[in-house]
């Protein structure tokens, strides 16, 4: 049993406060976090903590050791909580496929009894979704089994407008959930992005009850790659089978990072040189933001152009109204 929960929050730092209790033992824990400013102009949210029965009530039919397989549904109201959470962006525009929710587990109270025999198994087996069900809601769904219980599942969130913020052209948002066997298995990202990647738990199957959770992400260049490595899983005690499922989800933003010289242009999506004749800064494609000044060129800020001085009897111009050294 396990919580991981953000206690505090201001413009300078943040609090965690991590939870093990029940018969738990945690070898290694790594907590990753990404922080996305309200202030972002595109639909992008992110929610802490959120109960997979948010709203609902007390956790119903996953909660009960069963020897058949137990599923929980529960609609929430997006509009509702984007807004407790400060954002303007809260509802999901159409067609509703242009929206993503992400989960990452932070939190997993998992109980179960051991099997009466060697021969015997309950295998685990832990599956779940979250999908945008109206421009207002969307709805969590969860398949669970067997002959174990789940009393707390809370997971971080991130829901966004893929349309939306790749519209602007400045980024590309990559992602996805990827399930890898006990044997585990490799992704390649580009490095630069390894301080904004996100990746967490979020889904697992074991053959017997008397399993171990072992999910290990190492950051590492693989035959000239380089990416994220989830190791076999193999559990510390012998004695207890690894998890032969284990399912991650990542997420990162691409952004256009523009050489020097150019600027990125909104029309072609791409980074081009600037045009305007003595400008060491374009802001776009007709206006300038630096001009060469060591030459005596200087921003006309009505045509946005860059203008040699020529106040007369002037040798030293720092605008083309201003004379610093004349003659």
């Amino acid at each position: 049993m396990f919580e991981v929960n953000r206690t505090g929050l201001t413009n300078a730092a943040f609090s965690v406060l991590v939870k093990i209790s029940g018969n738990t033992n945690i070898w290694v824990l790594e907590v990753r976090y990404i922080a996305i400013s309200k202030l972002f102009p595109h639909h992008l949210n992110s929610f802490d903590n959120v109960p997979v029965n948010y709203t609902f009530g007390p956790l119903v039919n996953i909660s009960t050791a069963s020897m058949s397989l137990k599923t929980f549904t529960n609609t929430i109201n997006y509009a509702t909580q984007a807004s407790a959470a400060g954002s303007s962006y809260t509802s999901f525009s159409t067609p509703l496929t242009n929206n993503k929710i992400l989960l990452f587990i932070t939190s997993l109270f998992h109980s179960g009894s051991n099997e009466a025999s060697p021969t015997t198994l309950y295998p685990i087996n832990l599956y779940i979704t979250a999908t945008p069900m109206s421009a207002t809601t969307y709805q969590f769904f969860v398949q669970f089994s067997v002959n174990a219980a789940i009393s707390r599942l809370h997971f971080s969130m991130i829901a966004f407008d893929q349309v939306d913020v790749q519209s602007s052209g400045q980024y590309l948002l990559i992602y996805d959930k990827i399930c890898y066997p006990v044997t585990g298995g490799f992704y390649a990202f580009p490095s630069q992005f390894l301080t904004n990647f996100m990746v967490g738990f979020a889904e697992f199957s074991s053959l017997k009850t008397a399993s171990l959770i072992h999910f290990v992400s190492n950051y590492v260049t693989i035959n000239g790659s380089y990416g994220v490595q989830m190791p076999q899983s193999q559990p510390r005690n012998t004695s207890r089978v690894p998890i032969s499922r284990f399912c991650f989800t990542y997420f990162y933003i691409k952004t256009w990072l523009c050489p020097a010289s150019t600027f990125y242009d909104d029309g072609t999506k791409m980074c081009i040189t600037c045009p305007i004749s003595s400008c060491v800064d374009c802001f776009n494609s007709t206006y300038c933001q630096i001009c060469d000044e060591a030459n005596d060129y200087f921003l006309n800020t009505t045509t946005g152009l860059c203008q040699l001085c020529t106040i007369t009897g002037c040798v030293n111009c720092s605008s083309l109204t201003t004379c610093n050294d004349c003659d």
